[in-house]
């Protein structure tokens, strides 16, 4: 039992490379396109190897090719069609693809293991995501599995005699070999995490890829049609150092306002905007609002911003001051770095309550924020009177909250009219026309087709449904309509709160619109007008337990890896202190414990399936039939009735699953059961065959044992320390009769032992027979 040097070390390369093509293309180091053409040319080159292919008759092209390729790659780089950088990962790209058809000595082994070094090195600029963080771990392990195969591939080059005996890697070989890379890995772990740090490990200037934003937008068009999907990624990461405030699902992530209406879009005409810079420590105060509420609560964020394609920073408002984390030492920049680090230390505020930062959009960004939440009340809202609402706002202001479409229909107004009839009061007015819509008018993700009417008629008096967008500003444009000026404001509300890493995230999903009113000295005050069924964050998925694990690790990465520093390392040491067993504040602490956290995903699980007792059975009972028919199948073809019998059964799993599974499932977990009959039959077949292998190397091994003992018994001088060859090579010389069938017999063995040549259908028991005339020859 084991594997030959020669195809653990080829498998063991393929596998290195392909850690580090995978970690590049998932940084998105190269597109899909580019990824296929590397995919599908070293799945070629497996095979591209002798007995198929003389490397000697190929060799006179890789020089002119990779000439060219050069050639090629610099002239892109010089007209600008490639950056200087992209021109040089297409050559390693090229050169490591090219190595993968030119697998001939040792040395050509070890020059691709440098070359998948070097693009796991290009991975580390692209891709600072967890998975990298995965992948890195794999391809150290086999990395140095590969090494060790090369060292003995070194040695059967220098010394093939003394190697032929040791052909095979043994199973306790390869497994010593993992243990020792395992042992090294984590070492090195240990090591990166105590050795005192010195880094900067400043987020913000981390290019990252963008999130694909498909909710948060600085603009909003009214209009389009077809069916919203809801993107899970999340876009921010928010703490709260001080506790936890209530309702997290509830909270408005506050990001960009808009003024203007034409009738289909929004858009910004108050441009005002001004620049404050950070102070020493980062921080800046904002100029406060108008009134301050002493009952109000202060609420501290530490938020940590993805990519986006906007450099808005998003805050529970009003915000009182901000911080940047930003630990570099200016002193230590050059002066580019230092003027690019200089536009880092300003803050932009807008005269509508809008905050920016002015580093380069498409990098995360960590800061922290420090809000009020106040809360007036409907009695002192109602005490203002509609001319103190119109006071408190500049005449330039006033005109652009008031401002309506010139095409604007007469009936909106009507609408607007009808509604607040009778009403005395701003608040109750926009508490009527917000009541009026919540209970009029449905949520939906699939907007219908406007036609030829323009969106907000279509939306209020055809359609009747519609997205956040439509309703606030159906109520922006009704409460205009009565006089009453009003803004929309585009940002996330709520988030998914992780019990793990006590923090929310916010995710794309989470995007949402609504309309700020301002109430004199009270200032800016939030209405929603979009039915609670719009709120994401309060909708449960099976799937979110899974994306909350891998985002609280994924969470771990940033903090602990990518911005790893001193001071990190200081609070993580602190955090182990007081999470160990018997500390004065490991008693106190109220953390769910990994147990726990299990529990609360097992828990709904068994229930689900306790439920659904009867389609269970169902599919475990087509499983345990899948695996019957194929054990023991070896390796003829696959006969029509098994066929027939895994179809039947993987349509049995989807019936019981569409038809009395209690909530339907979609996606992966209706297909997983579907496919369960077919994996398992193609498991046990495999089984099967391994065992039917093992078996046919136990019987070919067992006849060159009975050759050899007999041949040694007629005389023939073999030493212990001599192999198969030296067998061949002492018969022909031999005096014997029928020397020829004996050496037939001993070559069989050599490719079926080493050469990795399975016998044919019958051919064990014909190689017995002839064996048994050869003994009857050499004994006389």
């Amino acid at each position: 039992m084991g594997w030959t040097l020669f195809k653990l070390q080829k498998i063991s390369i393929y596998v290195l490379v392909g850690i580090a093509f995978l970690a590049n293309w998932l940084g998105g180091t190269f597109i899909l396109p580019i990824a296929l053409v590397l995919l599908a040319a070293g799945c070629f080159s497996w095979f591209w190897e002798p007995p198929r292919i003389d490397f000697n008759q190929w060799a006179g092209i890789w020089m002119p090719l990779t000439v060219s390729m050069l050639v090629v790659l610099a002239g892109l780089a010089i007209t600008s069609i490639l950056g200087p950088f992209d021109a040089g990962i297409g050559l390693v790209l090229y050169l490591t693809t090219a190595k993968l058809f030119q697998r001939e000595r040792a040395a050509d082994y070890i020059q691709t293991t440098v070359l998948s070094f070097l693009l796991m090195s290009i991975a580390t600029i692209f891709n600072e995501d967890i998975s990298f963080g995965l992948l890195f771990m794999g391809y150290v392990i086999v990395g140095l599995i590969c090494l060790t195969l090369y060292h003995l591939r070194i040695q059967t080059e220098l010394y093939p005699q003394a190697a032929r005996q040791n052909r095979r890697i043994q199973p306790k070989l390869l497994g010593l070999l993992v243990s020792l890379a395992v042992i090294a890995l984590v070492a090195s772990i240990a090591f990166f995490f105590l050795f005192p740090r010195v880094g900067f490990g400043f987020l913000a200037q981390q290019t990252q890829p963008a999130v694909n934003t498909t909710g948060f937008s600085e603009e909003v068009n009214l209009g389009s049609f077809g069916t919203l999907k809801s993107d899970p990624t999340v876009v921010m990461r928010v703490e709260f150092p001080n506790g936890i405030p209530i309702g997290t699902q509830n909270l408005y992530w506050r990001g960009i306002s808009f003024d203007r209406y034409d009738g289909s879009r929004w858009s910004r005409t108050l441009y005002g905007n001004d620049i404050l810079f950070l102070d020493s420590q980062g921080r800046v105060d904002l100029p406060p609002p108008q009134t301050r509420d002493p009952q109000a609560a202060s609420i501290r964020q530490s938020i940590y911003l993805e990519p986006l394609s906007s450099n808005v920073l998003f805050a529970l408002h009003p915000v009182l001051n901000l911080q940047l984390e930003d630990r570099r030492n200016p002193n230590a920049l050059n002066p580019q770095q230092r003027q690019r680090w200089q536009l880092t230390r300003r803050i932009g505020v807008s005269e509508t309550g809008d905050i920016t930062h002015q580093s380069a959009r498409n990098v995360a960004y960590q800061y922290q924020a420090t809000s009020e939440q106040p809360q007036w009340s409907a009695q002192a809202l109602r005490q203002i009177s509609h001319q103190a609402v119109l006071d408190s706002l500049e005449p330039q202001q006033r005109q652009a909250y008031l401002q309506l479409p010139d095409n604007l229909s007469p009936a909106i107004a009507d609408l607007a009219a009808e509604i607040t009839q009778g009403i005395p009061d701003d608040y109750d007015r926009v508490l009527a026309i917000q009541n009026y819509l919540l209970q009029n008018y449905t949520y939906t993700t699939d907007l219908p087709d406007p036609g030829d009417n323009p969106p907000l008629d279509s939306f209020l008096f055809v359609n009747r449904r519609g997205h956040c967008e439509y309703f606030s500003t159906a109520l922006a444009i009704l409460t205009r309509s009565v006089g009453i000026p009003t803004r929309s404001v585009n940002g996330f509300l709520g988030g998914r709160w992780n019990e793990r890493e006590s923090y929310l995230s916010v995710r794309n999903a989470d995007a949402h619109s609504w309309t700020e009113i301002p109430f004199g000295s009270y200032g800016w005050v939030t209405f929603d007008a979009t039915p609670a069924v719009a709120n994401v964050s309060a909708q449960e998925n099976w799937l979110d337990p899974l994306r909350s694990f891998y985002d609280a690790l994924r969470f771990r990465w940033i903090k602990y890896v990518i911005q790893y520093d001193l001071q990190t390392q200081l609070a993580l040491l602190e955090q182990l202190q007081t999470n160990l067993p018997g500390s004065p504040a490991s008693s106190s602490t109220e953390k769910t414990s990994w147990t726990d956290w299990l529990k609360s995903g097992l828990l709904p699980l068994r229930d689900l399936l306790r439920q659904n007792w009867l389609p269970t059975l169902g599919i475990l009972v087509s499983s345990v039939i899948a695996g019957w028919r194929g054990q023991g199948r070896r390796l003829q073809r696959v006969r029509i009735a098994d066929m027939g019998v895994i179809l039947a059964l993987s349509a049995m799993n989807g019936a019981l699953l569409l038809g009395l599974w209690q909530p339907r499932p979609t996606g992966l977990a209706l297909g997983i059961p579907i496919l369960l009959p077919s994996l398992l039959f193609a498991l046990m077949r495999w089984q099967g065959w391994q065992r039917s292998s093992h078996r046919q190397m136990q019987e070919i091994s067992r006849l060159y044992v009975q050759v050899r003992r007999h041949a040694i018994a007629v005389g023939i001088p073999v030493q212990p320390r001599q192999g198969p060859e030296a067998l061949i090579t002492l018969l022909q010389s031999s005096h014997l009769s029928e020397t020829e069938p004996g050496i037939r017999l001993i070559r069989r063995y050599l490719e079926v032992r080493f050469g990795q040549q399975p016998l044919a259908t019958g051919e064990l028991r014909q190689l017995w027979q002839e064996w048994q005339q050869v003994r009857q020859a050499w004994s006389r």
